[in-house]
Formats: C-alpha cells, structure tokens, sequence
C-alpha cells in the first residue's frame, strides 16, 4: 500500500506542468481570527491543488484549534494578471482542549466550497483572496455554517 502511495505521488508530481507557489497570510472566520500557510500547485493550465494550515489565534491557554485543508482551484483569469476560480476541497479541523482541569480533543472532517482570485505583483509575487464555507462536521462546536475570509501573499519558486 505505501509503495502504491508513493507511485500516485511520483506520477502526480510528474504530471504537473505550472508553477509551484508558497505563501500565507490572515483568515478571517466567523468565530476566529487564524494564521494560513499555504502551498499552491499546478496539475494543469486551469487546474491546480491548494494544500493549506490554518492555526487559530486567541485560544485560551494550554488550548489550540487549526486546520488541514485540500482544495482544487479551475482558474478562469489571466495567471499573468487577474485571475479568478471557483474552489472546493477538504478540510480536517483538529482541537484540544485543556481548561480548569477539563481535557479534550478531536476532529471533524468539512467540505470546503467557495471562490477567490489573485492578482500578480510581479512574475515571482502574487496577491490573493479566497471566501469559502465549511460544510458539515456540526460547526466544529459553534453550530451553523462557518465562512472564511483568507487574504494573504504567494511566491513564486
């Protein structure tokens, strides 16, 4: 099993054609400020892979919630400009909780769906922007639908 792993990743990799870009920035969620780090790699012209971590910041102490995110992006813009695309992926949200004695933790898996867009800097440097909604996993906690504001900055390698 772990050597077919390797092969999917090996072809995988071979196949990309575009280019491989790293950055971060601030996400803004519905309950939650968080750092984001992000990755950004291209399958194909209009296609690419978006792996991602979010770290939520004001967590009481001995207590931290962050993410795990896999989204594919369909661009639909100019990469040497503009660029826009409609996003969907996965997340794995994961939580420990450690207050007055009390302990726990988790993680919930949630659907992302939502859109963003770049903007080039230069050749090397892009600006970006995504809005997304998470589905499922209850709203790690908070109940309801909880959507997410990410800007942030890319580099090119």
């Amino acid at each position: 099993m772990k050597k077919l792993f390797v092969l999917a990743f090996v072809l995988f990799a071979y196949g990309m054609n575009a280019q491989t870009a790293v950055g971060g920035g601030f996400t803004l969620g519905s309950y939650f400020k968080a750092i984001n780090l992000k990755g950004e790699f291209g399958v194909s012209e209009n296609i690419g892979i978006s792996p991602s971590v979010d770290y939520v910041l004001g967590m009481p102490a001995g207590s931290s919630l962050f993410a795990i995110n896999a989204d594919g992006h369909y661009y639909l813009g100019d990469p040497d400009a503009f660029n826009y695309y409609p996003l969907a992926g996965l997340s794995m949200w994961m939580y420990s909780v450690n207050v007055e004695g009390y302990s726990a933790s988790g993680s919930t898996f949630m659907v992302d769906l939502g859109g963003g867009a770049t903007y080039a800097l230069s050749d090397s440097m892009k600006l970006f922007g995504e809005a997304k909604f998470l589905l499922g996993g209850g709203g790690y906690g908070y109940g309801g639908t909880p959507l997410l504001f990410t800007l942030g900055m890319m580099f090119n390698l």
